[in-house]
């Protein structure tokens, strides 16, 4: 048999990232990594016991506009603001705590989020109550 073991869920590919103790096996998507996808799979002697299906690439993006007109990005209640276009990339940056500097991004192509840094500099679940 050639190559690596690759295991696939619901489409998407996942390769081994590593190994722990007792078994317990690592594996990160392959199928979106060139986007930075984080979804992550864990096994312990080839049984899942752990499953993050949050791929960071075909998410639609909801945009709304701003009083005065602007686009804006709405992800999970957060607004985001335009910082630079290049062709039919864009890159967003956390509006909502634009004032605290927030480091939480995100990158669209063609309205596909093909990256999401989850940084946020403030509590996200207070600010969804």
């Amino acid at each position: 048999m050639k190559g690596s073991r690759i295991m696939v869920i619901g489409g998407n590919r996942y390769r081994r990232n590593g190994e722990g103790v007792s078994s317990k096996v690592r594996w990160r998507c392959t199928s979106h990594a060139k986007y930075g996808c984080k979804a992550v799979v864990h096994t312990i002697n080839d049984e899942i016991v752990y499953f993050w299906d949050y791929h960071t690439t075909n998410v639609v993006a909801v945009y709304d506009y701003s009083k005065r007109g602007s686009k804006v990005l709405v992800l999970n209640g957060i607004k985001f603001r335009s910082n630079g276009i290049s062709g039919s990339k864009v890159r967003w940056r956390c509006a909502t705590h634009e004032r605290w500097a927030c480091k939480s991004i995100v990158h669209t192509i063609d309205d596909v989020i093909v990256r999401y840094i989850d940084k946020h500099t403030f509590d996200i679940l207070e600010h969804n109550l």
